[in-house]
């Protein structure tokens, strides 16, 4: 939780230097984000490190029974491409595509979760 103060503090100092400096330079509030950028992708590095520890463990704990732990980093990793593609195109500009990813991506995490309700279904047939 601390971490997490301590980024967004230094997100919300950075952007208030850049604004600063957008005014004088502009060109250094373009450094100053990517500095950000980086800071942040090695935060992300960092995180992701963990619970890629964490699912490994998962994986071992659960055996050769794993596919529905498979399905769920599927729809999560979906999940989070399609977020961050559709923010991009929005931010650029291109609310219409940006709608349109995020709607794929729902459709795709729907498709791709079938499986796990027609396995439920299947179980319950048989009670």
């Amino acid at each position: 939780m601390v971490t997490i103060v301590r980024i967004g503090a230094i997100c919300i100092f950075s952007v208030l230097v850049a604004l600063f400096f957008r005014s004088v330079k502009p060109e250094y509030g373009i450094y100053m984000g990517f500095a950000v950028g980086l800071l942040l992708l090695g935060y992300v590095l960092d995180v992701f490190s963990g619970v890629y520890g964490m699912i490994r463990d998962i994986r071992e704990y659960l055996g050769e029974t794993y596919e529905y732990l498979v399905l769920l980093m599927r729809l999560v990793a979906i999940t989070y491409i399609c977020d961050v593609s559709g923010s991009l195109c929005r931010d650029a500009g291109y609310q219409t595509i940006g709608s349109q990813i995020e709607v794929l991506g729902k459709l795709t995490v729907l498709l791709s979760g079938m499986p796990v309700l027609l396995s439920v279904l299947d179980t319950i047939s048989l009670l």
